[in-house]
Protein backbone atom coordinates (compact mmCIF):
# COMPACT_ATOMS: atom_id res chain seq x y z
CA UNK A 1 0.00 0.00 0.00
CA UNK A 2 1.28 3.17 -0.92
CA UNK A 3 0.94 5.90 1.72
CA UNK A 4 1.38 9.92 1.35
CA UNK A 5 4.61 10.06 2.17
CA UNK A 6 5.68 7.11 0.10
CA UNK A 7 4.46 9.02 -2.84
CA UNK A 8 6.00 12.59 -1.46
CA UNK A 9 9.44 11.05 -1.92
CA UNK A 10 8.59 10.35 -5.78
CA UNK A 11 8.24 13.58 -6.48
CA UNK A 12 10.43 13.11 -9.77
CA UNK A 13 7.68 10.75 -10.82
CA UNK A 14 4.31 13.03 -10.57
CA UNK A 15 2.62 10.38 -8.40
CA UNK A 16 0.46 11.80 -5.73
CA UNK A 17 2.01 14.62 -3.98
CA UNK A 18 -0.21 17.38 -5.83
CA UNK A 19 -2.98 15.33 -5.73
CA UNK A 20 -2.78 14.71 -1.78
CA UNK A 21 -2.45 18.25 -1.10
CA UNK A 22 -5.16 19.44 -3.29
CA UNK A 23 -7.60 16.87 -2.38
CA UNK A 24 -7.28 17.28 1.24
CA UNK A 25 -4.66 17.39 4.23
CA UNK A 26 -6.56 14.27 5.96
CA UNK A 27 -4.79 12.32 3.15
CA UNK A 28 -1.16 13.24 4.01
CA UNK A 29 -1.06 11.26 7.09
CA UNK A 30 -2.75 8.12 6.00
CA UNK A 31 -3.07 5.51 3.18
CA UNK A 32 -4.72 5.89 -0.61
CA UNK A 33 -6.06 2.91 -0.22
CA UNK A 34 -3.40 1.20 -2.37
CA UNK A 35 -3.56 3.48 -5.26
CA UNK A 36 -1.95 6.83 -6.47
CA UNK A 37 -3.29 9.77 -8.35
CA UNK A 38 -1.51 11.72 -10.10
CA UNK A 39 -4.20 15.53 -10.33
CA UNK A 40 -0.81 17.46 -12.19
CA UNK A 41 -0.25 20.73 -11.58
CA UNK A 42 -1.80 21.36 -15.34
CA UNK A 43 -5.01 20.19 -14.32
CA UNK A 44 -5.56 20.89 -10.64
CA UNK A 45 -7.77 18.95 -8.59
CA UNK A 46 -11.14 20.09 -8.65
CA UNK A 47 -14.22 18.83 -7.13
CA UNK A 48 -15.13 15.80 -9.71
CA UNK A 49 -11.71 14.20 -8.80
CA UNK A 50 -11.50 11.37 -6.86
CA UNK A 51 -8.84 9.23 -5.16
CA UNK A 52 -9.26 5.32 -6.94
CA UNK A 53 -10.60 2.72 -4.76
CA UNK A 54 -9.38 -0.36 -3.28
CA UNK A 55 -11.63 -1.95 -6.20
CA UNK A 56 -9.56 0.18 -8.68
CA UNK A 57 -10.87 2.12 -11.96
CA UNK A 58 -12.26 -0.19 -14.36
CA UNK A 59 -12.20 0.10 -18.49
CA UNK A 60 -15.26 -2.30 -20.47
CA UNK A 61 -13.14 -4.71 -22.47
CA UNK A 62 -14.96 -5.83 -25.90
CA UNK A 63 -14.53 -10.01 -25.76
CA UNK A 64 -15.46 -12.36 -28.47
CA UNK A 65 -14.42 -15.72 -30.03
CA UNK A 66 -15.18 -19.11 -30.68
CA UNK A 67 -14.37 -19.82 -26.83
CA UNK A 68 -16.10 -17.07 -25.30
CA UNK A 69 -19.63 -19.03 -24.54
CA UNK A 70 -18.33 -22.54 -25.50
CA UNK A 71 -19.51 -24.57 -28.30
CA UNK A 72 -18.64 -25.23 -32.25
CA UNK A 73 -15.37 -23.56 -33.17
CA UNK A 74 -16.13 -20.54 -35.18
CA UNK A 75 -19.45 -20.05 -33.84
CA UNK A 76 -18.78 -18.35 -30.41
CA UNK A 77 -20.40 -14.71 -29.16
CA UNK A 78 -19.16 -11.31 -27.98
CA UNK A 79 -19.61 -10.11 -24.71
CA UNK A 80 -18.33 -7.07 -22.53
CA UNK A 81 -16.30 -7.14 -19.29
CA UNK A 82 -15.23 -4.50 -16.91
CA UNK A 83 -11.32 -5.05 -16.09
CA UNK A 84 -8.94 -2.83 -14.08
CA UNK A 85 -6.71 -0.63 -15.59
CA UNK A 86 -3.55 0.74 -14.16
CA UNK A 87 -3.92 4.14 -15.38
CA UNK A 88 -6.84 6.65 -16.53
CA UNK A 89 -8.29 9.61 -16.76
CA UNK A 90 -9.60 12.14 -14.35
CA UNK A 91 -11.78 15.03 -13.98
CA UNK A 92 -10.10 18.10 -12.92
CA UNK A 93 -11.28 21.67 -12.77
CA UNK A 94 -13.52 23.11 -15.37
CA UNK A 95 -11.62 25.75 -18.04
CA UNK A 96 -12.73 28.30 -15.39
CA UNK A 97 -11.91 26.92 -12.43
CA UNK A 98 -8.35 26.66 -13.61
CA UNK A 99 -7.68 29.51 -15.06
CA UNK A 100 -8.74 31.26 -11.07
CA UNK A 101 -6.36 28.71 -9.54
CA UNK A 102 -3.40 29.63 -11.88
CA UNK A 103 -4.57 33.06 -12.40
CA UNK A 104 -4.64 33.45 -8.25
CA UNK A 105 -0.98 31.85 -8.24
CA UNK A 106 -2.21 28.87 -5.54
CA UNK A 107 -1.35 26.31 -8.60
CA UNK A 108 2.23 28.28 -8.49
CA UNK A 109 2.00 27.92 -4.85
CA UNK A 110 1.61 23.99 -4.64
CA UNK A 111 3.58 23.27 -7.16
CA UNK A 112 6.77 24.80 -5.39
CA UNK A 113 5.95 23.01 -1.76
CA UNK A 114 5.82 19.54 -3.16
CA UNK A 115 8.76 19.64 -5.34
CA UNK A 116 7.63 20.80 -8.25
CA UNK A 117 9.79 20.16 -11.56
CA UNK A 118 13.97 19.39 -10.83
CA UNK A 119 13.96 23.68 -11.10
CA UNK A 120 11.36 24.13 -8.73
CA UNK A 121 9.07 26.16 -12.00
CA UNK A 122 5.34 26.34 -12.54
CA UNK A 123 3.73 26.36 -16.06
CA UNK A 124 0.13 25.83 -16.42
CA UNK A 125 -1.02 24.24 -19.95
CA UNK A 126 -0.57 26.43 -22.88
CA UNK A 127 -3.98 26.41 -23.70
CA UNK A 128 -5.82 27.50 -20.81
CA UNK A 129 -6.62 30.76 -21.50
CA UNK A 130 -8.76 29.73 -24.72
CA UNK A 131 -11.27 27.59 -21.94
CA UNK A 132 -10.73 30.84 -18.94
CA UNK A 133 -14.77 31.30 -19.52
CA UNK A 134 -15.69 27.77 -20.02
CA UNK A 135 -17.79 26.20 -16.81
CA UNK A 136 -18.89 23.45 -18.79
CA UNK A 137 -15.80 21.52 -20.41
CA UNK A 138 -12.91 19.89 -18.17
CA UNK A 139 -9.25 19.44 -18.27
CA UNK A 140 -8.78 15.86 -17.89
CA UNK A 141 -5.03 14.68 -15.71
CA UNK A 142 -3.79 11.02 -15.69
CA UNK A 143 -3.98 8.99 -12.34
CA UNK A 144 -2.30 5.90 -11.66
CA UNK A 145 -3.11 2.75 -9.35
CA UNK A 146 -0.93 0.19 -7.76
CA UNK A 147 -3.58 -2.71 -7.36
CA UNK A 148 -2.90 -4.44 -10.72
CA UNK A 149 0.77 -4.86 -10.10
CA UNK A 150 0.06 -6.02 -6.32
CA UNK A 151 3.73 -5.84 -4.42
CA UNK A 152 6.11 -5.38 -7.68
CA UNK A 153 5.84 -1.46 -7.27
CA UNK A 154 9.28 -1.52 -9.32
CA UNK A 155 7.32 -2.78 -12.22
CA UNK A 156 4.25 -0.27 -11.15
CA UNK A 157 6.62 2.82 -11.29
CA UNK A 158 7.97 2.07 -14.95
CA UNK A 159 5.01 1.55 -16.06
CA UNK A 160 3.45 4.97 -14.57
CA UNK A 161 6.23 6.84 -15.63
CA UNK A 162 5.80 5.74 -19.53
CA UNK A 163 2.10 6.43 -19.29
CA UNK A 164 2.80 9.78 -17.89
CA UNK A 165 5.67 10.65 -20.20
CA UNK A 166 2.99 9.34 -23.33
CA UNK A 167 -0.53 11.15 -21.92
CA UNK A 168 -1.02 14.69 -21.45
CA UNK A 169 -3.36 16.24 -19.78
CA UNK A 170 -6.13 16.68 -22.35
CA UNK A 171 -9.32 19.32 -22.87
CA UNK A 172 -12.63 17.51 -23.16
CA UNK A 173 -15.32 20.06 -23.56
CA UNK A 174 -19.21 19.19 -22.15
CA UNK A 175 -20.65 16.06 -23.32
CA UNK A 176 -17.41 14.18 -24.18
CA UNK A 177 -15.54 11.57 -22.89
CA UNK A 178 -12.03 11.32 -22.13
CA UNK A 179 -9.72 9.11 -24.41
CA UNK A 180 -9.50 5.57 -23.27
CA UNK A 181 -6.01 4.40 -22.36
CA UNK A 182 -4.14 1.68 -23.01
CA UNK A 183 -5.01 -1.80 -20.55
CA UNK A 184 -1.69 -3.97 -20.48
CA UNK A 185 -1.79 -6.85 -22.25
CA UNK A 186 -1.50 -9.06 -19.46
CA UNK A 187 -5.03 -7.56 -17.73
CA UNK A 188 -6.32 -8.54 -21.40
CA UNK A 189 -4.96 -11.79 -21.50
CA UNK A 190 -6.66 -12.13 -17.75
CA UNK A 191 -9.74 -11.20 -19.28
CA UNK A 192 -9.59 -13.70 -21.96
CA UNK A 193 -8.98 -16.60 -19.81
CA UNK A 194 -11.44 -16.11 -17.59
CA UNK A 195 -13.79 -14.97 -20.33
CA UNK A 196 -13.14 -18.72 -22.04
CA UNK A 197 -15.61 -21.63 -21.63
CA UNK A 198 -13.95 -24.82 -23.44
CA UNK A 199 -16.29 -27.11 -25.01
CA UNK A 200 -17.37 -30.17 -22.66
CA UNK A 201 -16.53 -33.43 -24.06
CA UNK A 202 -19.93 -34.88 -24.44
CA UNK A 203 -19.78 -38.03 -25.43
CA UNK A 204 -21.15 -41.40 -27.51
CA UNK A 205 -20.28 -44.99 -27.20
CA UNK A 206 -20.97 -48.52 -28.65
CA UNK A 207 -22.13 -51.00 -28.37
CA UNK A 208 -25.31 -49.83 -27.51
CA UNK A 209 -27.69 -53.13 -26.51
CA UNK A 210 -31.35 -53.03 -24.45
CA UNK A 211 -31.57 -49.18 -22.83
CA UNK A 212 -28.22 -47.97 -24.73
CA UNK A 213 -26.36 -50.31 -22.78
CA UNK A 214 -22.86 -51.74 -23.16
CA UNK A 215 -21.57 -55.39 -22.89
CA UNK A 216 -19.10 -56.76 -20.19
CA UNK A 217 -16.22 -58.43 -21.96
CA UNK A 218 -16.82 -56.56 -24.84
CA UNK A 219 -14.51 -53.69 -26.02
CA UNK A 220 -16.46 -50.41 -25.67
CA UNK A 221 -15.72 -48.03 -28.04
CA UNK A 222 -15.81 -43.49 -26.96
CA UNK A 223 -16.06 -41.15 -28.70
CA UNK A 224 -16.48 -37.04 -28.65
CA UNK A 225 -19.95 -36.18 -30.34
CA UNK A 226 -18.81 -32.71 -31.22
CA UNK A 227 -15.15 -33.37 -31.82
CA UNK A 228 -13.76 -29.79 -31.68
CA UNK A 229 -10.43 -29.43 -31.62
CA UNK A 230 -9.24 -26.13 -31.32
CA UNK A 231 -10.95 -22.21 -30.35
CA UNK A 232 -9.90 -18.82 -28.83
CA UNK A 233 -10.79 -15.59 -27.57
CA UNK A 234 -9.98 -12.28 -28.30
CA UNK A 235 -10.22 -9.25 -25.69
CA UNK A 236 -9.35 -5.89 -27.14
CA UNK A 237 -9.30 -1.88 -25.46
CA UNK A 238 -7.62 1.07 -25.59
CA UNK A 239 -5.37 0.27 -29.07
CA UNK A 240 -4.31 -3.15 -27.62
CA UNK A 241 -5.88 -6.77 -28.16
CA UNK A 242 -5.10 -10.31 -27.06
CA UNK A 243 -5.39 -13.60 -28.57
CA UNK A 244 -5.85 -16.45 -25.97
CA UNK A 245 -5.95 -20.10 -28.29
CA UNK A 246 -6.88 -23.21 -27.26
CA UNK A 247 -5.70 -26.45 -29.21
CA UNK A 248 -7.20 -29.70 -27.60
CA UNK A 249 -4.32 -32.00 -27.67
CA UNK A 250 -6.09 -35.38 -26.00
CA UNK A 251 -9.14 -37.04 -24.47
CA UNK A 252 -8.56 -39.79 -21.56
CA UNK A 253 -11.91 -41.64 -21.01
CA UNK A 254 -12.02 -43.54 -17.69
CA UNK A 255 -14.53 -45.62 -15.54
CA UNK A 256 -13.91 -47.39 -12.06
CA UNK A 257 -14.37 -50.70 -13.49
CA UNK A 258 -12.52 -50.14 -16.95
CA UNK A 259 -9.88 -48.27 -16.58
CA UNK A 260 -8.76 -45.37 -18.57
CA UNK A 261 -7.29 -44.62 -21.98
CA UNK A 262 -5.92 -42.11 -23.71
CA UNK A 263 -7.08 -40.82 -26.90
CA UNK A 264 -5.11 -38.33 -29.01
CA UNK A 265 -8.05 -38.05 -31.44
CA UNK A 266 -11.14 -37.39 -29.23
CA UNK A 267 -11.95 -41.33 -30.53
CA UNK A 268 -13.69 -42.68 -33.80
CA UNK A 269 -17.26 -43.17 -34.10
CA UNK A 270 -17.91 -46.36 -34.44
CA UNK A 271 -19.30 -47.67 -38.52
CA UNK A 272 -18.64 -51.19 -39.58
CA UNK A 273 -15.13 -51.94 -40.96
CA UNK A 274 -13.35 -48.80 -39.00
CA UNK A 275 -11.23 -49.27 -35.98
CA UNK A 276 -10.14 -47.53 -33.37
CA UNK A 277 -8.15 -48.06 -29.71
CA UNK A 278 -10.30 -45.65 -28.08
CA UNK A 279 -12.12 -48.01 -25.84
CA UNK A 280 -12.66 -49.82 -22.53
CA UNK A 281 -13.14 -52.64 -21.30
CA UNK A 282 -16.03 -53.54 -18.40
CA UNK A 283 -15.67 -57.20 -16.29
CA UNK A 284 -19.05 -56.67 -14.79
CA UNK A 285 -22.62 -55.47 -15.22
CA UNK A 286 -23.44 -52.84 -13.93
CA UNK A 287 -26.48 -50.50 -13.49
CA UNK A 288 -24.84 -47.36 -14.09
CA UNK A 289 -21.06 -47.61 -14.53
CA UNK A 290 -19.90 -43.94 -14.39
CA UNK A 291 -17.76 -42.67 -17.23
CA UNK A 292 -15.80 -39.87 -17.34
CA UNK A 293 -14.26 -37.90 -20.51
CA UNK A 294 -11.49 -35.29 -19.48
CA UNK A 295 -10.34 -33.08 -22.42
CA UNK A 296 -6.29 -32.15 -22.27
CA UNK A 297 -6.21 -28.46 -23.62
CA UNK A 298 -2.71 -26.71 -24.49
CA UNK A 299 -2.92 -22.63 -24.30
CA UNK A 300 -1.10 -20.23 -25.86
CA UNK A 301 -1.46 -16.41 -26.20
CA UNK A 302 -0.71 -13.57 -28.28
CA UNK A 303 -0.81 -9.52 -27.62
CA UNK A 304 -1.05 -7.48 -30.99
CA UNK A 305 -0.43 -10.48 -33.59
CA UNK A 306 2.82 -11.07 -31.47
CA UNK A 307 3.49 -14.77 -29.69
CA UNK A 308 3.56 -14.20 -25.87
CA UNK A 309 3.97 -18.08 -25.23
CA UNK A 310 2.29 -20.32 -23.76
CA UNK A 311 0.03 -20.51 -20.62
CA UNK A 312 -0.94 -23.24 -18.49
CA UNK A 313 -3.20 -25.83 -19.60
CA UNK A 314 -6.63 -26.57 -19.10
CA UNK A 315 -9.11 -29.53 -18.53
CA UNK A 316 -12.81 -29.83 -19.48
CA UNK A 317 -14.71 -32.92 -17.63
CA UNK A 318 -18.01 -34.64 -19.14
CA UNK A 319 -19.30 -37.70 -17.02
CA UNK A 320 -22.43 -40.37 -18.12
CA UNK A 321 -23.59 -43.22 -16.36
CA UNK A 322 -23.30 -46.00 -19.13
CA UNK A 323 -25.24 -48.93 -18.21
CA UNK A 324 -22.87 -52.60 -18.59
CA UNK A 325 -25.05 -55.78 -18.83
CA UNK A 326 -23.75 -59.22 -18.86
CA UNK A 327 -25.18 -61.38 -22.13
CA UNK A 328 -25.63 -65.01 -21.60
CA UNK A 329 -25.16 -67.85 -24.54
CA UNK A 330 -26.45 -71.77 -24.11
CA UNK A 331 -23.90 -73.80 -26.12
CA UNK A 332 -25.58 -77.18 -26.54
CA UNK A 333 -23.08 -79.83 -27.75
CA UNK A 334 -24.66 -82.74 -30.09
Amino acid sequence: MLTARHQASRTARRIGSVAAIALGATMLGGALDAASADCTAATGCGGGVSTPSTSGHTITVQVSGSFVSGGSSGSGGTTSVAVPSPCWYEQGYSGKEYAEWVDSGEAAAIWHHTGGDADGSFEAHPDYQKHANDDDGHWYGGSCSSETFGDDLDSFFAYSDKWFADHETVWVPAGGQPPTPPVPPTILRDAALKAMTLPEPTFDWNPKAQGAASLVNLDTWFWLRDNVDNGSVTASAGGNSVTVGANRESVTFSAPDAGAVDCADGGTAWSDGATSDCVLYFRRASAGAPVTAQSHWGVSWTANGRPMGALDPIDATDTANVRVIEVQTVNRAG
